[in-house]
């Protein structure tokens, strides 16, 4: 087997790039995370549509001999690397190439592969902006693809303790008529050092591993083919490798980390069985597998599962929920949601591919997130409908693909035009989720009440002793639920009530029979704004059957005020369904059963928002 050779292209009186690379640097905080990101994502966009629906990948951790990376040539040029960060003091520089000649001096070297499988494999443009370019995304002329910065490639570089990753791919040309084609080359992110063979000349700091000879310097080295390629790094399917040698995750426990990185970061794509992902670190009996078989038990007991966990909930559970769909200046956004009382209350962004972007609670990282602190808990996810959505919020994303940034748009009148969209968008999206708030807060409330027939009540005779005074029963935005009486005490509904003084201007007798004396026919009552415009009543007869109840509504809270009842514009009984309800002179009137739980649908002239809101009960009246 021919060895391979290391060739760095000469820097030509360019300009030299040491040991501190820039364009590491959006991944240095979590490397492992960002790597296991970054590839899974370049192998989503890479699916083989035509032929396959859903991608492999094979994490495996395994040892090779240092001979098959061309160890002895690859020593030279970091001996040189070593030289130039000693000369400029570049003390990380100089530790980390020392611990490289050490490892390239051993038998075996450790590594980390990561092969997909159901892919395109890297044909030729892929190949070229993957291996030969900086800052040109892998995935050119792809619909919705992942990337858009090119850089993403380095992230794997900084799990190595060589600087050195290796890049495998088989695919068919059926265009070019070739067959199947094999491609192979190591490629080294060093110093730009001295040439080990002429000190005069300075070389590039990325050099190239292939056994082609390098021939024709105006073009960069050849890739290895075929049957040259060693059987360490060769592919059995179509598809891509991708070979971190020298591998140092920096941590012990790097498998299961690498297990809730994929729940965490791909569990759309892994739930809807576009992405299954087996991990196999070295001398392990079996491998880990992560798909949409194990996804509830790694969310069980991973540590990153608070929000994540939440966001999985809302997909997985969308067969038996209503999807929203935002349609708005040409962008169509799908939501899902999940409502539990352990709920992040955040809004979280997955692309197209199955990938979380980001769910952080500034407009500025996320312009999804929403002001719902006051809602009952929730977890929603915002999916783009369509590729040409997903590609405008694509461009963005940073290099890391952690954010959405609106302020990354370079021209200042396109920067300003999208800050408006983005924000209409999500004045949309946040209009649904509250509305799903507030319609499971009135279930919630709904089925609280109704908890009351099968708990203690107060005793009749003495409760009717209390209550035959005329009352006013009021429940504000705030969950409060009071009745209060004319000239008596305050009763509390509603454990969070805060007690107050009855205050007897509150209560407006309109009724026609106004001078006749109220009596008490409800209790139980709960009122909810569930939108601006709709008010939903709930509360349980307690007449005799023969009398009707009579109602009216008018501000309470800050707004109350003596004389304005809030107009009603119509009414409909949600419960029971046989109940007989009319409207007359902007008064509800209720014919039903004793001790049947009642209610009401009610639509009013909401002229401004209340924080509060007071049912006035009347005299029973006749037609």
């Amino acid at each position: 087997m021919k060895q391979i050779q290391w060739y760095f292209p000469p820097t030509g009186g360019g300009v030299e790039y040491n040991f501190n690379d820039g364009s590491q640097e959006h991944f240095r905080d979590d490397p492992l995370n960002h790597t296991l990101r970054e590839v899974i994502q370049n192998s989503l966009d890479a699916l083989d549509a035509k032929g396959f629906d859903s991608i492999a990948v094979a994490i495996t951790e395994t040892t090779v001999p240092s001979n098959v990376v061309g160890a002895d040539t690859l020593a030279l040029h970091i001996e040189k690397s070593l030289e130039r960060s000693t000369q400029y003091g570049i003390v990380g520089g100089v530790e980390f190439y020392k611990r490289a000649l050490e490892i390239l001096k051993q038998q075996d070297i450790r590594v980390l592969s990561i092969i997909d499988r159901n892919t395109t494999g890297l044909t030729e443009d892929k190949w070229n902006a993957l291996i030969y370019n900086e800052g040109t995304p892998v995935k050119t002329g792809m619909p919705a693809a992942g990337g858009s910065f090119g850089i993403g490639k380095n992230a794997p570089y900084l799990l190595s303790s060589l600087g050195l990753v290796c890049y495998s791919t088989r695919y068919l040309d059926l265009d070019g008529r070739r067959g199947r084609i094999e491609k192979f080359i190591a490629r080294a992110k060093l110093s730009a050092h001295s040439n080990p063979h002429n000190p005069v000349e300075i070389l590039q700091h990325v050099g190239f591993g292939t056994i082609a000879p390098w021939t024709q310097r105006t073009n960069p080295p050849s890739p290895t083919l075929g049957n040259d390629i060693s059987s360490v790094f060769r592919l059995d399917e179509p598809g891509t490798g991708i070979f971190i040698m020298g591998f140092d995750p920096g941590q012990s426990d790097w498998a299961r980390k690498t297990e809730m990185s994929i729940a965490y970061n791909f569990f759309a794509a892994i739930h809807h069985r576009k992405l299954q992902v087996t991990i196999k670190p070295h001398k392990w009996p079996q491998p880990i597998v992560v798909s949409n078989e194990t996804l509830d038990s790694i969310f069980q007991y991973g540590e990153q599962k608070e929000r994540a966990q939440h966001y999985y909930y809302a997909i997985r559970d969308d067969a038996v929920k209503p999807i929203k769909t935002v349609k708005l200046l040409g962008k169509s956004f799908r939501i899902f949601m999940s409502i539990t009382e352990e709920a992040p209350r955040r809004v979280a962004y997955i692309n197209r591919r199955g990938m979380l972007i980001t769910d952080h609670g500034q407009f500025g990282k996320n312009p999804f997130t929403v002001n719902g602190n006051s809602w009952m808990p929730y977890a929603a996810v915002v999916i783009a409908s369509d590729d040409s959505t997903d590609e405008y919020i694509r461009r963005m994303e940073p290099p890391n693909h952690e954010n959405i940034e609106y302020r990354s748009i370079r021209d200042f009148q396109e920067r300003t035009r999208i800050e408006k969209e983005l924000r209409e968008i999500r004045d949309a999206i946040s209009d649904i989720i509250e509305k799903e708030t507030r319609s499971k807060e009135i279930e919630h409330d709904i089925n609280l009440t109704e908890l009351s027939d099968i708990l203690p009540r107060y005793g009749d005779e003495d409760h009717q002793a209390i209550v035959l005074k005329h009352r006013t029963l009021t429940h504000s935005n705030r969950n409060e639920n009071q009745i209060t009486f004319e000239d008596g005490p305050t009763i509390e509904t509603d454990e969070d009530s805060q007690e107050q003084q009855a205050d007897d201007s509150h209560s407006t007798k309109i009724s026609q029979n106004s001078n006749r004396p109220a009596i008490h026919t409800i209790y139980d009552v709960r009122i909810i704004r569930s939108e601006p415009d709709t008010l939903i009543v709930a509360f349980t007869p307690h007449h005799a059957g023969d009398q009707s109840i009579c109602l009216s509504i008018k501000p309470a809270g800050e707004e109350r005020r003596r004389e304005d009842h809030i107009p009603i514009v119509n009414v409909t009984c949600i419960r029971p369904d046989n109940a007989s309800v009319q409207l007359t002179n902007n008064v509800v009137k209720l014919n039903t059963q004793p001790g049947e739980r009642v209610v009401l649908q009610m639509i009013i002239n909401a002229n401004q928002p209340y924080t509060g809101y007071t049912i006035t009960e009347h005299y029973p009246y006749t037609d």
